[in-house]
């Protein structure tokens, strides 16, 4: 009848909001979860086209670039390929993530961190992650206060991560509430989306001391962390960052050769950019200390200051496989 050809057309236009008997309430519960958090994105949308206007053309091609690097998808997975993972990150690569963490919410943004759900160490081709609080800022105008660096043996490793259930899992996915409690906690503790970069890694400190001890943290390590005041460092890092100046390889050679046999150097890796850089710095020496007073006796606080600046952390929630 005429009737049932239009709740018939109504249900394939929204297929969300059906409900039948093997679903029940909590079809229905997802179903206006996933109504009103298309309805608060319309109405973000709507309101900046209200205020600011459509977005122009420079804008547009802004978010497109963000979204792919975002995405990463570049290479196919290799499913036969070794689990070529070591002691500290060699011919790695390096996926960075940058927040703009609010004055004030810096316990709660790592309490967010220390209660997520996380797959991070059984997963092929992982080496190391940590979670970075700024104490130096490399440039004056740059505000991202928190980094997540995580090491991949390779690309490819990189990439199946991207694509797989872990990615989903560590980003809310798999129950609507987890979803948007991240999203709540996120909107509550930064200003804005976190900004990403990637690095590929160029050489490694040949004969840098390998670290005895091996740290077993990393994301949804310390459930019952409370957030009422920031984490005790676990390691000092530094990243002095370079340009796309000629010569480039030749300089941090030098400097990563400045470090063998360093007091307190758990690793140290020449890493260049993997995409256009934002930010002026194609190329960085990231090394990580056991603390800041070996990072202070090491040769690097001689040297002279790299030209795009050089960021100093505190590593917390550190995860070395």
């Amino acid at each position: 009848s005429g009737q049932q050809a239009k709740h018939f057309r109504c249900a394939k236009m929204f297929p969300v909001v059906r409900m039948s008997s093997r679903h029940g309430l909590r079809s229905s519960v997802f179903a206006v979860a996933a109504v009103l958090l298309s309805a608060c994105c319309l109405l973000s949308l709507s309101l900046s086209f209200v205020l600011t206007g459509a977005p122009t053309l420079q804008d547009q091609r802004k978010l497109l670039t963000a979204a792919k690097a975002v995405d990463a998808a570049v290479l196919e997975v290799d499913e036969d390929a070794a689990d070529t993972a070591s002691a500290v990150p060699t011919g790695a690569y390096v996926a960075m993530n940058r927040f703009r963490v609010r004055e004030g919410s810096g316990p709660a943004f790592e309490q967010r961190w220390a209660q997520r759900k996380s797959s991070l160490r059984k997963l092929q081709g992982f080496q190391w992650f940590g979670l970075l609080r700024r104490v130096q800022s490399p440039d004056a105008e740059d505000d991202y206060t928190y980094s997540s660096f995580t090491w991949w043996a390779n690309k490819k490793n990189f990439n199946s991560w991207r694509k797989g259930p872990a990615f989903k899992e560590a980003h809310g996915g798999g129950d609507i509430f987890n979803f948007l409690g991240m999203i709540l906690n996120g909107f509550l503790t930064s200003k804005g989306p976190p900004k990403p970069c990637f690095w590929k890694a160029e050489s490694v400190v040949s004969n840098a001391p390998l670290a005895d001890e091996k740290f077993q943290g990393g994301p949804g390590s310390r459930p019952d962390f409370d957030g009422s005041k920031e984490m005790d460092s676990e390691v000092f890092v530094s990243m002095r960052r370079f340009g796309n100046e000629e010569g480039i390889e030749k300089v941090l050679t030098e400097e990563a050769n400045k470090l063998a046999g360093a007091s307190g150097l758990r690793f140290a890796q020449a890493v260049t950019r993997d995409q256009e850089p934002d930010d002026g710095a194609g190329a960085a020496l990231i090394t990580v200390w056991k603390s800041k007073k070996d990072y202070e006796a090491s040769p690097l606080t001689g040297a002279p200051a790299p030209p795009r600046g050089e960021a100093l952390y505190e590593g917390i929630l550190v995860l070395e496989k």
